[in-house]
């Protein structure tokens, strides 16, 4: 969750490690350049934490800004949908790229969020996502969670 992320960047950030996310990363990056996409701000958002965890621990194979990983699941997931049969109109498409989004900076997206949060609220909150996706919301965001962040 985004509260356990940012607990462990604040363990790593207190004595005796003194560590951030940025100091990590441009550590990777001079040990192993060829793995490691460099950025401008790895510390910008707390979700490249994920992704830090994810390199140390060996699940993947270059260290990327989380996203820059999300938007290309994102892509990955939405070519699946299409080659199913499943098509989107062009305000389902601008909701799913609010969602992917979301996801990128909050590491998931809750149906709570579509209620609260202004970027949500401003596109008709989640009465309008529920008008959009029907019945199939709450499968969707499940979905959308477990194949943009896993």
């Amino acid at each position: 969750t985004y509260d356990m992320i940012r607990e462990l960047a604040e363990a790593l950030r207190r004595p005796p490690l003194h560590l951030t996310t940025e100091m990590i990363w441009q550590a990777y990056a001079r040990l192993e350049q060829a793995r490691v996409r460099q950025v401008k701000d790895p510390g910008r958002l707390l979700t490249n934490v994920v992704q830090l965890v994810r390199y140390a621990a060996g699940l993947d194979q270059r260290l990327e800004p989380f996203d820059q990983e999300v938007e290309r699941r994102f892509n990955l997931w939405i070519g699946r949908q299409i080659k199913a049969g499943k098509s989107f109109s062009e305000e389902q498409m601008a909701w799913l790229v609010s969602i992917r989004d979301h996801i990128a900076a909050n590491v998931a997206v809750e149906r709570r969020d579509l209620l609260e949060l202004p970027d949500f609220t401003a596109r008709g909150g989640l009465v309008k996502a529920q008008a959009l996706f029907g019945a199939a919301l709450p499968a969707l965001l499940d979905e959308l969670n477990g194949s943009l962040v896993a």
